[in-house]
């Protein structure tokens, strides 16, 4: 139902789908559908701007990912920070006036 919700566009329905089904993993200590519980959480709230609370998604399922020893889950889990890390460079000198340098890591965070 959640991924329903996501191929139509409507992600605080989904989320909300996703957050119980979170939940529910927790609560019966399934980890690796924690692990794709909190790897769908953080791209929609990357897909409506809530960076922060994407990211703290992705750092839990890194988390995961390590502990479950899953290596392909654990490199999609650090590229997806890295692309927000570089994403937040990119503001910072944008903001500063540093334009050449706010390309060059946006550009960095595309490739």
């Amino acid at each position: 139902m959640a991924e329903e919700f996501l191929s139509n566009g409507e992600f605080e329905k989904s989320i909300e789908l996703f957050q119980k089904s979170l939940d529910v993993a927790k609560r019966i200590s399934d980890k690796e559908k924690e692990y794709k519980s909190l790897i769908k959480l953080g791209l929609l709230y990357w897909n409506i701007v809530e960076f922060e609370e994407s990211t703290e998604m992705y750092v839990q399922a890194l988390s995961l990912a390590r502990e479950l020893n899953l290596k392909k889950e654990k490199e999609e889990c650090q590229a997806a920070l890295e692309i927000y890390r570089l994403y937040i460079e990119g503001k910072k000198h944008r903001s500063s006036g540093e334009y050449l340098k706010s390309i060059e890591t946006f550009q960095k965070a595309i490739h």
